[in-house]
């Protein structure tokens, strides 16, 4: 840890970008934008062969760190070229990334794999659960997170078009962009690492307590006309209950 950490608070150009997603909605369209400005683009798995399918220019993450991908998936970006391309301070750690052929990774598109939707099935068992909880994933969109002065992160489809319309207006990411990104990869990981707790957890009056909850959808209006309101659900809820009901007429 730096004693006396500093903070970039100044626009990026985004030179490399790793894309790694479950959900490949609006990717391929993006991966596209990304490339005619002429940033590098490293994928993995299942994200590179759509890509590939719609003739993007990429490099492969095995073949960019040497190393292949194993173990039915579950080894693929968790490796120094690709953390320490996230993690590393332009201004002070230029010299460790240099000594160890590590180049930046300015930008993570990430999302993850669908353990929220997995738990909701009916025929769910422990080791799907497991199977779908995510590990590189989280890591890199941690990395990036955390890394908010150097690195932006996406984790959402629906963000995309701010990313293509600023780098097609000024060439860069503002900080203000990367910062509400960052506080919003975090919100993501934190709900998803409660979903997981409150899975595995076999008992009732555990020693902690964790609830998540998403915006399901605005209401019309608060406990009065002029107030704002929104219905709040958790993910991880299958009981039968007036957010999970079926609207068949009215509002």
């Amino acid at each position: 840890m730096l004693d006396n950490p500093t903070l970039n608070q100044n626009p990026i150009q985004i030179k490399r970008a790793i894309i790694s997603v479950y959900d490949k909605t609006g990717v391929i369209e993006f991966a596209q934008a990304l490339n005619n400005i002429g940033v590098e683009l490293l994928t993995t798995g299942g994200t590179a062969k759509a890509l590939q399918a719609a003739d993007i220019t990429l490099t492969d993450v095995s073949d960019y760190t040497q190393f292949p991908e194993i173990m039915d998936g579950r080894v693929k970006t968790i490796n120094p070229l690709i953390a320490g391309g996230i993690l590393g301070l332009r201004d002070q750690h230029a010299t460790d990334a240099n000594a160890n052929n590590i180049k930046w990774i300015d930008l993570v598109v990430c999302n993850l794999y669908p353990f929220p939707k997995v738990i909701l099935q009916e025929d769910c068992d422990l080791a799907l659960a497991l199977e779908n909880v995510d590990i590189g994933g989280p890591t890199m969109i941690r990395s990036a997170a955390k890394n908010t002065g150097w690195v932006c992160v996406v984790i959402d489809p629906d963000d995309y078009s701010t990313i293509t319309n600023e780098l097609n207006s000024s060439g860069e990411i503002s900080f203000e962009t990367r910062q509400r990104f960052s506080a919003k990869a975090f919100g993501r990981t934190a709900q998803y690492d409660t979903l997981i707790h409150n899975f595995l957890k076999d008992e009732d009056l555990s020693e902690d307590f964790s609830l998540t909850y998403i915006k399901h959808s605005k209401m019309r209006y608060g406990e009065n006309p002029h107030q704002h309101a929104a219905a709040y659900q958790n993910p991880g809820d299958r009981s039968n209950n007036i957010l999970n009901a079926k609207i068949h007429q009215g509002k």
